[in-house]
């Protein structure tokens, strides 16, 4: 080769382009070029960054909102997650325990059409009810999914802020329950989760403490049992957080989790103490000391569903599958069970509510299981193991929000005691709020900077 086809210095060639390495670009060029993109990248960006946030509070609100498109119950915020799911399921893998999360729940999906399909030979399947359980599971995944998306572009209490607000949005004032109540059956979730996640905005304490006080009273004047214990527990656990620092020892999170559990005792044993003493008014009064008269505890009289479910487990522990309806021996079966605490099973609240579409046991793990079995089990097992370990966490660090204590504990009361349905909003928010980051691995002191190189005209 001649010297007059060999590369300049500072030159090489691959596969017929020639290159030239960053350290030989004209001083004058390199001006030039970063000169152009310092111009434009700032605008650009700030104007994506911009667009990115706007998606954040709106997708939030819609997933909140859930208005319903067909009967199956597909929402429009279902549509819009099943749309964005190239931009926020990258992000799923830089949180700790969510594809392993994701992969139990979409692994619910098959086990509950085998259990259908197992218990055809005695009982009657419908594909509009599996596809129902279906839609309702891959919700919760894909919602939780793209609010860890929005979790990046948006502080904490913007994002609790625009759930609530899609909450607010979202009430229907067309239910029987709502005419009776609207606050306990309306009002009261949206505006507490807009309330806690506003005072969390301010960054202040105090005011997340005055606001879960505000609703504790709010909740004592509208016959709300189970609200006024969980707002209780919440400005307890956010006063708890705000007393002085006597020890700089480390504490950890079960020791945190186990001091919930004997706060939430306390609180419960107050709670039914105040109320048999007329605190919360006359009804609520007679109505606790009638459900423990009957069955000698208020959570079992306010809630005999858990009998029920007892006596479903017993009789068939493999459960029965996304599009299986009950017969005549599971309602037999949840009866026995219900009548076992003292209970009157026969007033067509059974045959109606319980089992008139599907397995309605008014609880998630209680749900979950009728249609997944143990794979359901452990799935809810799960994703409250990770709920405790974040609460933990955050309490022992003294950070945690009343917003996260409130969903928190709301979920927990949930998973035992509310229908999937109608917790599945509050779920989507704790899970959003309870997965965190992993650690940034640091950085590798031997690793060597890789060199760009521009190709040469």
């Amino acid at each position: 080769m001649s010297a007059a086809s060999q590369p300049a210095a500072g030159t090489c060639r691959y596969e017929g382009i020639s290159v030239v390495t960053v350290d030989q670009v004209p001083a004058r060029r390199l001006s030039t070029e970063h000169d152009t993109w310092a111009r434009q990248s700032p605008e650009r960006n700030e104007t994506w960054s911009r667009a990115e946030q706007f998606l954040a509070v709106a997708g939030t609100a819609l997933i909140a909102m859930r208005v319903q498109l067909t009967p199956q119950l597909l929402t429009a915020g279902d549509l819009m997650v099943i749309a964005t799911f190239p931009l926020w399921f990258p992000v799923t893998k830089r949180y700790l325990g969510t594809r392993t999360w994701l992969f139990l729940g979409l692994l619910c999906i098959p086990v509950g059409l085998v259990l259908s399909t197992l218990n055809a030979v005695d009982h009657q399947i419908r594909l509009g009810t599996s596809a129902t359980s279906t839609i309702l599971l891959l919700s919760l995944l894909f919602s939780v999914g793209f609010m860890l998306w929005a979790k990046e572009r948006l502080s904490q209490g913007a994002l609790v802020a625009s759930f609530g607000l899609g909450l607010l949005l979202g009430i229907s004032t067309t239910s029987a329950l709502f005419s009776t109540n609207p606050w306990k059956f309306g009002y009261s979730l949206p505006v507490s989760i807009l309330a806690l996640g506003l005072a969390q905005m301010s960054k202040r304490r105090g005011s997340e403490l005055l606001v879960a006080i505000a609703l504790c009273i709010v909740s004592t004047l509208t016959d709300a049992r189970s609200a006024f214990a969980l707002f209780l527990l919440t400005a307890a656990l956010l006063a708890w957080q705000m007393r002085p620092k006597v020890s700089s020892r480390k504490g950890s999170a079960f020791r945190a989790v186990a001091g919930i559990g004997i706060i939430a005792v306390v609180v419960y044993n107050l709670g039914q103490a105040l109320i048999l003493d007329g605190f919360l008014g006359k009804a609520t009064q007679q109505r606790t000391v009638q459900q423990i008269s009957d069955s000698g505890s208020l959570i079992l009289g306010g809630r005999p569903e858990i009998a029920a479910t007892a006596n479903l487990m017993r009789v068939n522990p493999l459960g029965f599958g996304s599009g299986t309806i009950p017969n005549y021996n599971d309602i037999r079966a949840a009866k026995q069970g219900m009548a076992y605490i003292g209970y009157d099973p026969n007033n067509g609240y059974v045959e109606k509510w319980m089992f008139g579409h599907g397995y309605a046991l008014h609880s998630t793990f209680g749900d979950l299981w009728a249609i997944y079995g143990f794979v359901g089990l452990v799935f809810v097992g799960f994703m409250l193991a990770l709920v405790l370990r974040r609460l933990g966490t955050a309490l022992v660090a003294r950070a945690a929000s009343g917003a996260l204590i409130f969903a928190s504990a709301l979920t927990m009361w949930n998973i035992f005691f509310a229908p999937f349905y109608s917790g599945l909003r509050m779920l989507i928010l704790v899970m959003a709020l309870a997965l965190i980051a992993k650690p940034a691995p640091p950085p590798d002191p031997l690793a060597r900077p890789r060199r760009r190189y521009w190709p040469v005209n």
